[in-house]
Parts: structure tokens; sequence; C-alpha cells
């Protein structure tokens, strides 16, 4: 692997670059990296986040969605009132394709009426359709660590349900990660939801040898 390609200025062999790509690949974090290989914390902190975000690239590139950002129109649910939510809040929209989950966090502009739908403000009928959404199977609020299943047309998201889906798992393992970093900054939220996102979906998979191939990409 040639690390020049993949990297900066920051004066590390060959062998210890890939000393760091083998223990991120064991789920360590950038101080425990630092630490075990006697490295200064902040190179490996880069190095890190850089391969987080080839991470990333590699899974947009097989999503399996493609978001409309044409005009809404979401219907009221009778009866129900209440303040707008809050656009501070981090959403993200959970899909599923064969077993797979992919995720994406939703636009600022959209957060609301999220979380309207979350709360039973707007009804699901036509909405995601509408923004080319239609296999979207869940919402989640990253800030209440609640999660909102998207149902059939006409039912609200109510509906008792019995089996865990892979959306369900990979919330698990979400909410599992966020705790285990302590919180994530917003800035780096995107890059930390792809990694567990290819964890996830990959984990019977050769983490090393796929971490080693997305980076020579």
């Amino acid at each position: 692997m040639q690390k020049d390609r993949f990297l900066f200025r920051a004066k590390i062999s060959e062998d210890q670059f890939r000393e760091i790509l083998r223990l991120f690949a064991l789920d360590l974090n950038a101080s425990q990296i630092a630490e075990l290989l006697a490295l200064n914390r902040n190179t490996v902190n880069r190095y890190v986040m850089a391969i987080r975000k080839r991470i990333a690239r590699h899974c947009h590139r097989g999503r399996c969605y493609n978001i409309n950002h044409g005009p809404i129109h979401a219907d009221l649910v009778n009866g129900v009132r209440g303040r707008n939510p809050s656009t501070l809040h981090v959403v993200i929209w959970l899909f599923e394709e064969q077993g797979n989950v992919y995720t994406e966090i939703v636009p600022e502009r959209l957060t609301g009426l999220m979380q309207a739908m979350m709360r039973g403000k707007v009804r699901t009928d036509g909405v995601l359709e509408t923004l080319g959404l239609a296999n979207c199977k869940a919402i989640a609020n990253l800030n209440n660590k609640k999660i909102f299943h998207i149902q059939g047309k006409g039912d609200c998201g109510n509906t008792i349900r019995t089996a865990i889906t892979p959306a369900d798992r990979f919330w698990g393992v979400l909410k599992q990660r966020m705790v285990k970093m302590r919180g994530i900054k917003r800035a780096a939220l995107p890059y930390h939801l792809k990694e567990c996102e290819f964890r996830f979906n990959n984990a019977q998979q050769d983490i090393p040898h796929l971490l080693h191939a997305i980076c020579e990409a």
C-alpha cells in the first residue's frame, strides 16, 4: 500500500500505517492506537479520520436511495397540536436492502418534518415516496435515542411489532457505539455513522482485508 497516496505529511513508516489500519479494524479508538504504537495521538487521529472518510466514500457508492429535493406536501394528523420540533436534533433515515442497513442524516430543512412524523403529527403516507425514499424502514433521533418504524400505507407507525428487523439490530449497535465513543462531534458524525454501517453490513467479512482494499482504491 502506498501510504503517501493515502495521506499527507505525517512522518510514520509504512509498517506503522499498516498497524494503525490493523488496530482500527479491531475497533480500537485513536487514543488506544496511539498508546499501543507509541505514536502522537494527533497524528493517529488524522489517519483514523482519513480512514473513516474513505469508508464513507465507499458506502455512498452502494447506497440504495435517491433523495428528491423537490416540494413536499404533508397531511397533518387531525386533533394533534404542538410547537414545531427543534431542528437542532440529529435525525437519520434507515434503509434496508437484502439484510443490509444503509443510513443517511436527514437534511436540516427536513428534520422538523421527520420529527413531526415520529411524534404522530404528520401522516407518513406519500411523504417518503415524494422524497424518493420509499424503501426507508425507520427514522431515528440520535438526541433522544428514539426510533420510529415506517409501517404500511395508512399506518402512523404505532402498530405492535414482534419481529426484530435489521434496522432494529443496527440501531442497537449504533447506540452502543455512541456510548462507547462518549459522544461524537457533530462534524465527525457522518463518518462515524458510515463506519458503523460498514462494520454492521460486513460483520461476517474480513474487515482488515476490506479496509486495505478501500484505502488502496
